[in-house]
This record gives structure tokens, C-alpha cells and sequence, in this order.
């Protein structure tokens, strides 16, 4: 597999709870290769897992779960609608009507 004219590998490890993508790159993806490549995320890539009763944690599952870049943010319900809280935006907390509509919100 090529990105950018580097050799990628991705790696699939499935668990009972999920299944985690880690990416491998080889033959010097630079730092802003590796940011063009975190630029452009689709909702597949996103996962979502809630870490308490009404609040859900955000991830890039094409990083590995353990790499702090791969949180991408927070999703809490609130009486009447979601906030979103984007990691890298704290200042910018967005409302959303529903949950999937606030996950879509970490598409790029």
C-alpha cells in the first residue's frame, strides 16, 4: 500500500471488545506527510466508546489506541443536546442534536 510515495503498513489486531488499526510507516514519512495523512478522515475511521454514563470518547482507530494522537476529542450529553469538545480546540465547544451528527463532526 502507497500514501504520499511511502510504503505504509497497516496493522489489524482484533480484540473481544474491538478491533484496533495501527499504521507502520516506512522510508521516512515526514511530519507533515504524517499531518496531510491525519487531515483527511472519513467516519469509518472514527471510533466511538463511551467511558461514562453520557460521555464518549473519540478516536482516530487508524492510530493506536495507546498514542494520545489518536483521541480526538470528547462527546457529553447534556439535557437537550450534545457538546462536542474537539482535542486541539477547547476553546470551540460545538453543539449537536444528536449523537451521530456530533460524531460526524470529527470528519475532515
Amino acid at each position: 500500500m502507497g500514501f504520499c510515495g511511502e510504503e505504509v503498513t497497516l496493522i489489524v489486531r482484533m480484540t473481544e471488545e474491538s478491533t484496533v488499526t495501527t499504521i507502520q510507516t516506512h522510508a521516512g514519512m515526514t511530519g507533515s506527510t504524517y499531518d496531510g495523512f491525519l487531515a483527511h478522515r472519513a467516519l469509518g475511521d472514527i471510533a466511538v466508546d463511551e467511558v461514562s454514563d453520557g460521555v464518549w470518547r473519540v478516536s482516530d482507530r487508524r492510530l493506536d489506541e495507546h498514542d494520545a494522537p489518536s483521541v480526538l476529542g470528547v462527546i457529553e450529553r447534556l439535557d437537550d443536546h450534545f457538546e462536542v469538545l474537539e482535542i486541539g480546540h477547547a476553546r470551540f465547544r460545538r453543539r449537536a442534536e444528536t449523537l451521530d451528527e456530533a460524531v460526524r463532526r470529527f470528519v475532515v
